[in-house]
């Protein structure tokens, strides 16, 4: 199985990936302009820590080749509290709803949710199947996110209560793979819509060039049990390997 390579994420500076993430404070504009629904993922039953507080804090993910940790910096005292929970040396942190979710790529693939009551211990760690490489996550509703995974065809949808996955609503984008996977790499929603970048490398023959079109596909998430893909987005450019941010500035034709 190809592991996604890390170059364009310059996670290894001077042996060490941070990922901050800022928590009690103005939520992203893009999760603010979600819709919420109640419509769940498979069992999402069980009781999840409160997503208010006090305090203002970063929650910092980091990592070298070996090993990594979870570290959280107090932004009134200037304090840090270093190696708080053991984490893969390549996780992605992001906040959803307020709260703590950690993605542990391969060869670990799972999810965890970090307990900001219990000293940011882990609340639920939970598999997310062998061969998926888990690479981002967005919110779909309070219950429910979807997952990009490099090493699959497939979008999950998984448990935001337990991080369990439901494989009947995993939504199919082999359609945009052109060997063994379409590579799903970064995630944004914006509105009803969340967007993927699907970077469709070659395949080892090639050293995993860049030989094959990128793409950006636009997925319809406002009802959990018709979830679409509404368009796919041809890149002029291919190798999508950053973020995807949201802007207002320019016309929105």
């Amino acid at each position: 199985m190809k592991i996604k390579k890390n170059k364009q994420h310059l996670r290894l500076v001077t042996g060490i990936l941070a990922l901050a993430l800022a928590l009690t404070m103005v939520q992203c504009l893009n999760e603010d302009k979600s819709t919420t629904n109640n419509q769940t993922c498979g069992k999402t039953t069980g009781t999840l820590p409160s997503n208010s507080g006090s305090k203002d804090v970063l929650v910092v993910a980091t990592g070298d080749t070996s090993s990594g940790a979870i570290s959280v910096i107090d932004l009134s005292t200037n304090t840090a509290t270093n190696n708080i929970t053991t984490v893969h040396s390549d996780s992605l942190l992001k906040k959803i709803n307020n709260r703590p979710y950690v993605l542990e790529r391969t060869p670990t693939n799972t999810i965890k949710l970090l307990n900001p009551n219990d000293n940011y211990k882990v609340f639920f760690e939970q598999g997310l199947g062998t061969d998926t490489n888990p690479w981002d996550i967005e919110k779909i509703n309070d219950d429910c996110a979807l997952v990009a995974n490099y090493a699959s065809n497939k979008l999950s949808v998984v448990s935001l209560v337990n991080g369990k996955t439901d494989s009947a609503k995993a939504i199919d984008i082999s359609a945009y793979s052109s060997h063994l996977g379409a590579e799903a790499n970064a995630m944004i929603r914006y509105n009803n819509h969340i967007y993927v970048t699907v970077e469709n490398l070659g395949d080892s023959s090639s050293n995993f060039a860049a030989v094959n079109t990128s793409r950006l596909l636009k997925i319809n998430v406002a009802d959990i049990n018709a979830m679409s893909i509404e368009k796919a987005f041809d890149l002029l450019i291919k190798n999508p390997y950053s973020d995807i941010e949201y802007s207002s500035i320019g016309s929105k034709n």
